[in-house]
């Protein structure tokens, strides 16, 4: 195919081919630098670069059927049948769900090949290494950020902690002082009753001891006046029974 086109004769590509063979074939010819020199003097070059892209797109149609095909798990048919227009209907449903497939795949090859040739490229690999580096600072900055404000967050919990705390201490405190001051003066009162009490018992017993007394007193004076009276009793009777007048003798 290749001597076909160089040669300006038509070519023609086939289903049953080895469509991405075919294709890789020609764009390593066409990127050969002799056989670049070889059409660049030649006066049909542009004619033979145009018949070798036209060549290739139709292998290029015939490795996507290929991939659709696989996709779809079954066989299209041959693009030359005249098929019913229900027929086409269904079959082009059928494509059109296998086409993501289909572009998933090639998306995925392109990245692969690209990769393996930025790999080659010392450039390119100076570039993602200085890349992976600044992405890896940024990681390392996001991970210090989410660390610090997670310290934070710690930091204001443990203040919170810390002032609820102090507020519980401070309230059991305000208790704890109303209680003892509370039972102070409970105390107090049952001591100014006991000793109320005791001054009255002792009230009590010295008006006790003063009536004593003066019964006492009183009883003194009585039984004095009593004795007075009995010695005035004696003189009355002793005087009574003295004789009257001069000696009998």
């Amino acid at each position: 195919e290749n001597m076909g086109v160089l040669k300006g004769k038509p070519v023609k590509a086939f289903m049953y081919q080895d469509h991405e063979a075919h294709i890789k074939v020609h764009q390593m010819a066409m990127e050969d630098p002799l056989i670049q020199q070889m059409i660049g003097q030649n006066p049909q070059a542009q004619a033979i670069q145009s018949a070798m892209m036209s060549h290739i797109a139709e292998h290029l149609g015939y490795a996507y059927r290929q991939k659709i095909e696989a996709a779809m798990g079954a066989p299209l048919p041959d693009p030359e049948d005249t098929i019913p227009q229900n027929l086409e209907v269904q079959i082009s449903q059928l494509v059109a769900k296998a086409a993501p497939q289909v572009l998933a795949q090639s998306q995925s090859l392109v990245a692969q090949q690209q990769a393996q040739k930025n790999a080659q490229d010392p450039v390119m690999q100076a570039q993602l290494i200085d890349q992976q580096v600044k992405q890896g600072e940024l990681e390392r900055k996001k991970a210090k950020d989410l660390a610090d404000n997670a310290f934070r967050e710690q930091e204001l919990e443990l203040k919170a902690a810390e002032l609820h705390s102090r507020k519980v201490q401070a309230a059991v405190g305000v208790a704890t002082d109303f209680m003892d001051k509370h039972q102070q003066h409970q105390l107090q009162d049952k001591q100014a009753t006991s000793q109320g009490l005791l001054n009255l018992a002792d009230m009590a017993q010295k008006d006790k001891h003063k009536k004593i007394d003066v019964a006492a007193d009183l009883f003194k004076h009585q039984t004095g006046l009593l004795h007075q009276g009995e010695q005035t009793d004696k003189q009355v009777a002793a005087q009574q029974n003295k004789p009257q007048g001069g000696s009998t003798e």
